[in-house]
């Protein structure tokens, strides 16, 4: 007999199950979710959630960002309430007011129009203050004046004053100052009008050629002919209208205290009084003397090249390169004519020399063969002084006065012991 089915069977799900059970369960039916909402309380404002969260213990990587505002993420808000830090720079020197560039020239001040002077690739650049090239005319002076005042252009190479060719910049030769080694033709009536035409030339609406000479002591000058002055007269004029350009910014003086009819303390004191104020004051000048009274920096040109300047106010070695004429040939003197010239030196402690390596390679003829031609050798002169701008000056000098070629000086650099002794450990430091 068959057993009568269950109520509670019948009313169970097949055995089965759906292709979507939980589809057709959501689709026939509420969630069951609904009724545990229906009896939860009303969420909380949406600002009382914000409280009971506590961001900052959700931002536990930054601690100190709990007092930041909610409105971004705290982050941003760290990076925008800060000031940016600005790293220190050191400070950028000004440009040059002067500044040549390989550059290849040479005067005529030779017999018939000859060069006596030459430059050779010089490199140089001038900034404001008092500076002395210190040189003979056969070492390029000349040249170097006619350049810088713009009366000359070189055969190659760039020579700037303030960023344009003094020789085609009529503005930068208004402010520009010179006294050249032999003074201009002056074709005028006098020497007051002379003055008065040489201000209108730089543009000065104001004033008068008693302005410019009386100054100086040289008013009484004015009415006077120009063919009537001494060289010495003639160049003292040309030297006040240089001193008195006005707004200047270059001032090229060849031998200021030579042949000149002009007290050299006021010469000394206008040109203290420039190069405080920014002016670059160019001193050109073959005294040694003179070089270290009046100028800041000194800058030595030798035989056409302007070589490195050594440290001033202390003492150390000097490295000098010196033309040696090549093996088995006649030439100038070499290192042994310059070591014997500074061996009376005061400035001179020490010194040693290395003879440039003349020997010929092997399997080479032991006679020179003819053929294009081979720049000499450089010996090596090592100087010892307690001085060594006195030392470059001596050894200037002394190359100078036997005829020696220098390719080159520089100061070696100093020795650990020597630094540590120059500077000194201070308290609570090493040795």
């Amino acid at each position: 007999m068959t057993e009568p089915r269950s109520p509670v069977d019948d009313a169970q799900p097949p055995a089965m199950p759906p292709e979507h059970p939980v589809d057709d369960t959501l689709s026939t039916a509420a969630p069951p979710e609904l009724p545990v909402d229906d009896a939860q309380p009303p969420a909380a404002p949406p600002e009382q959630l914000v409280d009971d969260a506590q961001l900052p213990a959700t931002l536990p990587e930054h601690p100190g960002d709990d007092a930041l505002s909610t409105e971004a993420p705290p982050w941003g808000h760290a990076v925008d309430a800060q000031p940016p830090v600005v790293s220190p720079e050191a400070p950028v020197a000004p440009p040059p007011i002067v500044s040549l560039e390989r550059v290849v020239a040479h005067d005529e001040a030779g017999p018939r129009g000859r060069p006596r002077g030459r430059l050779h690739h010089t490199q140089m650049a001038l900034g404001p203050g008092r500076h002395a090239i210190l040189g003979s005319p056969e070492d390029g002076t000349l040249a170097l004046a006619q350049l810088i005042t713009g009366h000359r252009r070189p055969v190659s190479g760039r020579v700037r004053v303030e960023g344009h060719d003094p020789a085609r910049h009529a503005p930068t030769r208004a402010r520009l100052g010179a006294l050249l080694p032999e003074p201009d033709t002056w074709a005028t009536r006098s020497v007051e009008a002379f003055v008065e035409m040489a201000r209108r030339a730089r543009g000065e609406a104001s004033g008068s050629a008693a302005t410019i000479l009386e100054p100086f002591g040289l008013g009484r000058l004015l009415p006077r002919r120009p063919g009537s002055l001494s060289f010495a007269e003639a160049r003292a004029v040309e030297l006040a209208l240089a001193l008195s350009t006005p707004s200047p910014r270059l001032l090229v003086l060849f031998e200021p205290f030579a042949d000149i009819a002009l007290p050299a303390d006021v010469t000394r004191a206008h040109l203290r009084a420039l190069g405080s104020e920014g002016v670059c004051v160019a001193l050109i000048t073959s005294s040694r003397a003179d070089a270290l009274a009046e100028a800041e920096q000194i800058h030595v040109l030798h035989r056409g090249v302007m070589l490195p300047p050594v440290p001033t106010g202390r003492g150390g070695e000097l490295v000098v390169q010196v033309e040696e004429p090549p093996h088995g040939e006649a030439g100038p003197p070499g290192i042994r004519t310059l070591a014997a010239a500074l061996l009376d030196a005061p400035s001179i402690q020490a010194l040693a020399w290395e003879r440039a390596e003349t020997s010929a390679p092997s399997g080479a003829p032991a006679s020179p063969q003819p053929g294009p031609a081979v720049r000499p050798p450089h010996a090596t002169l090592r100087v010892r002084s307690p001085d060594l701008e006195a030392a470059s000056l001596a050894i200037l000098e002394a190359a100078s006065r036997t005829g020696v070629t220098l390719a080159s000086i520089h100061a070696a650099p100093l020795k650990l012991g020597e630094s540590r002794r120059r500077h000194p450990p201070q308290h609570g430091g090493g040795r």
